[in-house]
């Protein structure tokens, strides 16, 4: 499974996607230097029960 990250000093954003298939997603702000707060999930149901949900958290 390869997750893709990209962060600044506030957001960040992890992503997981097969070859032409949806974007499995989860978003994040920092809340502090030990605290993120997610603002977003999303894994579409071409992706249920093969665990991206959970690998992105």
């Amino acid at each position: 499974m390869n997750i893709q990250h990209q962060a600044t000093e506030t957001k960040g954003h992890y992503s997981f996607a097969t070859d032409g298939g949806p974007e499995a997603e989860l978003t994040y702000s920092r809340a502090g230097d030990h605290t993120i707060i997610i603002d977003h999930t999303l894994a579409p149901d071409a992706y249920r029960g093969q665990g991206v949900g959970l690998a992105l958290v």
